[in-house]
């Protein structure tokens, strides 16, 4: 008798968004050159161990699902980015200004990141801010400065939300609140408008962090956050970071908490942040969604692509942060190496080691 057929299982590929072209390594190459005929120097080759192939798309609400990014060349980023103008940045005090400086931090040799702490960013014995900025600084090697955080003050009674300044300055920020839960979200356009107005005048730009959850329109779920280019301002929430969250997917009110290791718990909590902050900080510097490889400047259509992100930069954008920022690049590994150690995220921890060892050849 005949042999019956083993049944295929029916894999379906999900298309990338229309318009969307795939990467060819001839574009991977033209990306980190500066121009046509430049030589690739070895920190900036694009080795095939290390930097993956940009993964396709899994469901139809991934990033290149939904967007058909074009990506951002070297060439571009030089061309475009207004930090490495020979004209100050707006808002930014033209007196500190030097239009002969190369990188950001000759241009503008007084001027510094900020972050505010809005409530608590409670990451068990972690420090949360200490830690967070400590890795910034070393992932952009730009100067990094702590503002004055804001309280949390919630009027139950009343449905209202406030931030409560160091000096006891109560400023409502609009919010929508649910009264059986008394669980609420920042409006994301409130908070910006607050953050706007208290920019430094030395402030390359300011980033609000909070473990509060925000959203931008009534039919949201949730928003991880926002940043305003325009007036060098953005915020973002970390809640959703948190392993021992299980949120509702009909009602932005509703979660409840899944079990985790505290220690855990606490760890990837700071991973996710560390990758976040980063992230938005590229994009402030004038950096662009990368479609070159697996990246950690690659866009994100939902929490959990956003969570799976890449911690480490590829050749394309490495070459961006040494053009802005004029970093040390073996230096730059070296110290987030230690870092990635310290926290016990060992697959980064890994990937510097392999990432060094090529670099020395």
């Amino acid at each position: 008798m005949p042999k019956k057929r083993q049944e295929r299982k029916k894999t379906t590929k999900i298309p990338y968004a229309r318009g969307f072209k795939i990467p060819s390594d001839s574009d991977k190459l033209k990306a980190i050159k500066r121009t046509k005929l430049e030589d690739i120097e070895l920190t900036f080759q694009p080795n095939q161990e290390l930097f993956k192939e940009l993964p396709p798309p899994n469901t139809k609400y991934d990033w290149l699902a939904v967007y058909a990014e074009r990506g951002q060349t070297c060439s571009e980023y030089i061309k475009t980015n207004p930090w490495l103008s020979r004209k100050p940045v707006r808002g930014l005090s033209s007196k500190a200004f030097s239009p002969k400086g190369s990188t950001i931090c000759e241009k503008y040799p007084e001027a510094k990141a900020y972050i505010i702490p809005v409530g608590k960013l409670d990451f068990g014995d972690i420090d949360t801010i200490k830690e967070l900025v400590r890795y910034a600084s070393i992932f952009y090697n730009i100067p990094i400065k702590v503002l004055d955080p804001f309280e949390v003050v919630v009027d139950v009674k009343k449905g209202q939300t406030f931030w409560q300044s160091t000096d006891g300055e109560l400023i409502m920020i609009k919010s929508r609140f649910h009264k059986k839960t008394k669980r609420f979200q920042f409006l994301i356009d409130s908070c910006l408008k607050e953050i706007s107005s208290r920019i430094p005048d030395d402030a390359l730009f300011v980033i609000a962090l909070t473990m509060e959850e925000l959203y931008a329109d009534k039919r949201d779920l949730f928003v991880s956050g926002m940043a305003s280019g325009a007036s060098r301002s953005a915020i973002f929430s970390l809640k959703r970071y948190d392993p021992t969250l299980k949120f509702c997917t009909e009602f932005w009110h509703k979660y409840e908490e899944n079990a985790c290791r505290v220690d855990e718990r606490w760890n990837l909590l700071l991973k996710r942040s560390c990758t976040l902050l980063v992230h938005e900080m590229g994009h402030l510097l004038g950096i662009g969604h990368c479609i070159y490889f697996d990246c950690c400047m690659n866009g994100s259509g939902h929490l959990e692509e956003d969570i799976r992100q890449s911690m480490h930069l590829c050749p394309v954008d490495l070459r961006k942060l040494k053009i802005l920022c004029g970093i040390d690049v073996k230096e730059r590994y070296r110290k987030l190496q230690e870092f990635f150690k310290e926290f016990k995220f060992h697959t980064e921890e890994n990937w510097i080691t392999k990432r060094l060892e090529q670099l020395s050849q």
